[in-house]
């Protein structure tokens, strides 16, 4: 009888909303399901990461509807509209996992005069991953001496994310709207290059890999300046708001993965200079030279799909010959090389690389006199 009272008396307490400790209905079950939840996001005794946000708005709802509204003013600009619309305004972002962050790592190895800067690509992916936060990275500078492997490493990153690549000859460009694009009224108006990479080439990627060579010998006059528009590209804080001059609507290039190289980051103008995360490249060492010299022969191998037909490693003497010289000298002769093995191995299907098929170093032809 008495315990038939205690539980009528625990059944009159709860309709008053109130547990016996004094704590509400409502306070309870908000309680557990807190706790619920923390169990579910251990795993193994660590903290599950949160998630991540899997696409973003390239350009946002206002100005979307104001892009679709556009009237063309030439055939040029029309076929550019209806890529764009067709594309639609919604990027993925990029999936960080841990396959991605073993290959980031391989780097360490493959190009160990970048080590530092691997390091910094790395600490970030991880931050990434622990976090639940998109992939960030600052605009990257490698500052170093021509020919020493800037733009192969910068490849070699984007391949390793598995995201596109675009290498933009910023010396070769002679005026800021071939970046931000030709307001529109002036003949042959267009959007400028970032804007075709983010709304018209990349209908999928919002994280692209973008390197801006040789940003040092970049025209920046009164008159002209090609980098202008980069103070605003290169601040992640304006990212957000990057506004293209013929498209004339804000494009979030906040995500974009964006990479530079100088052979004299002195020559830049302080307040872009301070945009940059600056890192010397130094030329690499012998022992670094020969670990390139692998890593260039097998990729080469790989893009010509022969890794089959070659053996795995160069031979002693070959390494010896195509380390005497510049990164991109050392490229150019493994590939003539390979195509020379190929035609000289009277229809064979195994090859070799030899010595005697290298380039030898070009000398300098003595005039003929008396």
């Amino acid at each position: 009888m008495s315990s038939a009272r205690k539980t009528s008396g625990a059944r009159n307490e709860n309709k008053g909303g109130c547990m016996p400790n004094g704590q509400t209905i409502e306070d309870a079950i908000i309680e557990q399901m807190r706790t619920a939840d923390q169990k579910k996001r251990v795993v193994s005794g660590k903290r599950a990461a949160p998630s991540t946000p899997k696409t973003f708005e390239v350009v946002r709802k206002q100005g979307w509807e104001r892009l679709k509204e556009t009237v063309p003013e030439s055939d040029e600009q029309e076929v550019s509209k209806e890529r764009i619309v067709e594309n639609g305004q919604i990027r993925r972002l990029h999936n960080c996992r841990e396959e991605v962050l073993k290959l980031l790592e391989a780097l360490l190895r493959e190009f160990p005069n970048f080590r530092e800067v691997t390091k910094e690509i790395i600490g970030s992916y991880r931050i990434s991953m622990i976090g639940g936060s998109p992939l960030s990275l600052p605009v990257i500078n490698l500052q170093g001496p021509p020919g020493i492997g800037k733009t192969t490493y910068v490849r070699a990153v984007a391949l390793a994310l598995g995201l596109p690549f675009h290498d933009l000859k910023i010396s070769q460009m002679m005026e800021k709207f071939e970046i931000a694009g030709m307001s529109k009224g002036w003949k042959g108006a267009r959007p400028g290059k970032i804007a075709r990479i983010m709304l018209e080439e990349e209908p999928i990627e919002g994280q692209p890999v973008i390197l801006f060579d040789e940003l040092c010998m970049a025209k920046d006059t009164a008159e002209h300046s090609v980098v202008h528009p980069l103070y605003t590209l290169f601040d992640r804080d304006s990212g957000e708001y990057f506004r293209d001059l013929c498209l004339d609507v804000p494009i979030n290039t906040s995500h974009l993965l964006m990479f530079s190289t100088t052979n004299n980051v002195e020559v830049l103008r302080p307040a872009l200079r301070s945009r940059l995360s600056s890192f010397d490249i130094e030329a690499p060492g012998t022992d670094e030279m020969r670990s390139l010299a692998q890593n260039l022969y097998r990729q080469l191998l790989g893009n010509f799909n022969m890794t089959d037909y070659f053996p795995a490693l160069l031979g002693h003497d070959v390494l010896k010959k195509v380390t005497d010289g510049s990164i991109r000298e050392m490229k150019r002769n493994l590939q003539r090389a390979i195509v020379r093995a190929v035609a000289e191995s009277g229809g064979q299907t195994r090859f070799t690389l030899k010595v005697g098929h290298l380039p030898d170093a070009p000398s300098r032809k003595q005039p003929i006199g008396f």
